[in-house]
């Protein structure tokens, strides 16, 4: 019975692929361990359903309804409201039965072009180029690094094709 020849090109793919699942999967274990307990929470606080029946309320006082009810910790960046010229006194108008938290925030918020992050355990209620100029996350950072080095894999497996084919 004849062997099953490989070629050098496909040994070093099938290594840059084996590498990065392994790579892949440990980062997802990695980072499960590492997960902050209090972001699980606000992220499962999120999609519970929620009620809101405010009429010209201010956003400080909504906001500390929000933090009662789902029993997580909600923070407003008061710099960032204050740099955008937003108080804590803005005031808030809207009703709204069985959605998530989610969404609702979204409404509230976005009617002051205002937005939220969840990071070291709080959500935090702030400007939308304030959150968009938020570092990367852990687990983002790592993913892109296992990205390139699948890349800088598949560079050099591409350099090495190239070698064997001249030759």
């Amino acid at each position: 019975m004849r062997r099953p020849q490989f070629s050098l090109q496909t040994l070093l793919w099938l290594t840059v692929v084996i590498a990065a699942f392994c790579a892949g999967t440990q980062l997802d274990r990695y980072l499960k361990d590492r997960a902050d307990p209090r972001d699980i929470h606000i992220r499962a606080a999120l999609d519970e359903k929620t009620e809101l029946d405010f009429r010209e309320q201010p956003l400080s006082d909504v906001i500390e309804y929000l933090k009662q009810r789902h029993e997580i910790e909600i923070q407003l960046d008061n710099k960032a409201l204050t740099d955008a010229g937003i108080g804590t006194d803005a005031p808030i108008t809207r009703s709204v039965k069985g959605i998530p938290l989610r969404s609702a925030l979204n409404l509230i918020l976005s009617d002051l072009d205002l937005t939220y992050v969840v990071q070291n355990g709080v959500l935090t209620i702030t400007t939308n180029a304030r959150a968009g100029s938020t570092y990367f996350s852990l687990k983002t950072l790592l993913w892109i690094m296992v990205a390139v080095a699948v890349l800088l894999g598949a560079i050099q497996c591409d350099r090495v094709w190239r070698r064997q084919a001249a030759a």
